[in-house]
């Protein structure tokens, strides 16, 4: 008779299962490194694991692509510690582009990147605002001529026509 883990024990194992499972290891690794009896006994303890620990269950799939990055943002990080370390400034500048990248990602999935509500006030009307434009394109074409206004610009001054499409 195979030992009875404890139940403290097989959630850590749980958890552990979801980490490696992030990290892009194959279920069948995952079972031989954890000791699970199969790769569907793995793949069954990652589920659980997550409907352990995520309340809403249809978050889960964004929560594993948020913990994924979270993981990778980790690793990068450990690899910008030792290119900095080893003065590969080169790997500095890609691995710190990288991190940004990651940043950016994590910071539209959590919803900082959600539009902001823009209050726009119409202080005039639109027939208000064209004869004001058309007023000051008459007086601009009477100071260039003199104070007589060219024909053709007068004539040009009257025809604008515009429609506002909210």
């Amino acid at each position: 008779m195979a030992p009875v883990m404890r139940q403290r024990d097989s959630r850590a194992r749980a958890a552990e299962a979801y980490t490696l499972h992030l990290d892009g290891y194959s279920w069948q690794d995952i079972a031989d490194a954890l000791g699970f009896r199969s790769r569907s006994g793995a793949q069954r303890a990652v589920e659980r694991h997550l409907a352990a620990t995520t309340p809403d269950p249809s978050h889960i799939a964004r929560r594993k692509w948020i913990d994924g990055k979270r993981r990778l943002r980790a690793r990068v990080s450990r690899q910008l510690s030792a290119a900095e370390a080893a003065g590969d400034h080169p790997a500095v500048a890609q691995l710190s582009a990288a991190i940004d990248r990651i940043d950016d990602q994590l910071a539209k999935a959590s919803g900082y990147y959600a539009p902001q509500n823009v209050n726009v006030a119409v202080d005039t009307a639109p027939s208000v605002a064209t004869a004001e434009w058309l007023r000051q394109v008459a007086a601009a074409a009477a100071a260039v001529s003199g104070g007589g206004q060219p024909a053709a610009l007068a004539s040009a001054a009257a025809v604008i026509d515009g429609e506002v499409i909210p």
